[in-house]
């Protein structure tokens, strides 16, 4: 049975943090980010709450005020890493739109619903709590902006603030998505707590080990990195594994970074390494099925599927919906720039100046 006293306060959480986490990583996104996810956030909620509504289960009602600010969420998040592109703010926010329904929709149909999961029912892939779904896409969409615009979302001016703010939503996110308290609660947010730190430290040592110094904008990424793996691991997991696999993805986030600190490889190291190495970590130590545990590899392959197709979706999306918008449209700077020389263009010639006698 689905708890709305959890649900609500829960779902307020991960709206204020993800966003106020959002608006701090780009203040260029400030218009485009509350846009698109009121629109996404509400139309998600609106759905699958009139769902809930006309069937008579609780679960999806509930499921309707989650959806409201994690479908929200994503969108202002596809928003903000749209930057790069100079948009106008009505064509960033429908892009945003555009790509939540497109790249992230048939990922979280496929993993999460109630009725034909075919990723989990077909293929038996495992993602608790969006880090297929979610946080690889977010991650392969900075990088298909980089390769068509040329440059890469500018990184937060507050990273460190960024990431608890992103710590706190993924923790109440992962305790809410269950629509209940019950004996397993206390091991997601144990999970959902002790990530995020250990993938720090990790990716820490790496980035002391490799460069000599460390860094606030190194511990916020470390951070964000260990909340990507707990949104997929956090419930399956027992949480010595999961401190081991935060390491481990925080190391291997460090390690993909270059000497230059690229905006798009530091995205890359914080988003998709540490989800993908969630993800498969259950092919290893998840009970019943994990490889330590079982001594067969049907997981380790089932998982491995599931990572492979959420990579080359979110690509082919992302990359066709970037260029479309791109091709489409003139940035906002180019479009200025034209209203100002038509302007300039329908003034009229200014008088020239005639001498005391009347000639020119």
């Amino acid at each position: 049975m689905a708890d709305a006293g959890l649900t609500v306060p829960l779902a307020l959480v991960v709206a204020v943090a993800s966003l106020s986490a959002l608006l701090a990583a780009s203040p260029r996104g400030r218009r485009a980010a509350p846009l698109a996810a009121a629109a996404v956030g509400a139309g998600l909620a609106a759905v699958t709450g009139a769902v809930g509504l006309g069937t008579g289960d609780a679960a999806e009602v509930a499921a309707g005020v989650l959806l409201l600010p994690a479908g929200g969420a994503i969108a202002a998040g596809a928003a903000v890493l749209l930057g790069p592109l100079r948009l106008t703010t009505e064509r960033t926010v429908a892009l945003a739109a555009a790509w939540s329904l497109l790249a992230v929709g048939p990922l979280a149909l496929g993993l999460f619903s109630a009725r034909r999961p075919f990723l989990l029912q077909y293929a038996g892939v495992l993602d608790f709590g969006g880090a297929l779904a979610a946080v690889v896409p977010l991650g392969v969409l900075g990088f298909a902006v980089r390769l068509v615009a040329g440059r890469a979302p500018e990184p937060p001016a507050r990273p460190l603030a960024v990431a608890l703010l992103v710590w706190v939503a993924a923790a109440a996110w992962l305790v809410a998505v269950e629509l209940r308290l019950d004996e397993g609660t206390p091991g997601i947010l144990a999970g959902a707590l002790l990530t995020p730190p250990a993938a720090a430290v990790g990716w820490l040592v790496v980035q002391r080990t490799a460069r000599a110094r460390t860094s606030r904008a190194a511990l916020a990424a470390g951070l964000a990195a260990g909340a990507a793996v707990g949104l997929g691991a956090a419930p399956y997991l027992d949480p010595e594994w999961l401190v081991v696999v935060g390491l481990v993805a925080g190391a291997a986030g460090s390690a993909v970074v270059d000497p230059a600190l690229s905006a798009a490889r530091v995205l890359a190291g914080a988003t998709v390494v540490p989800a993908v190495i969630g993800v498969l970590s259950l092919g290893v130590f998840a009970d019943a099925r994990g490889l330590v545990f079982v001594g067969g590899l049907d997981g380790i392959g089932a998982q491995l599927a599931g990572c492979g197709v959420a990579l080359v979706w979110s690509a082919a999306v992302s990359l066709a919906l970037v260029r479309l918008a791109r091709r489409g449209g003139r940035p906002v700077a180019a479009s200025r720039r034209a209203a100002v020389a038509a302007r300039r263009a329908s003034r009229p010639p200014a008088a020239r100046p005639s001498g005391g006698d009347g000639t020119v």
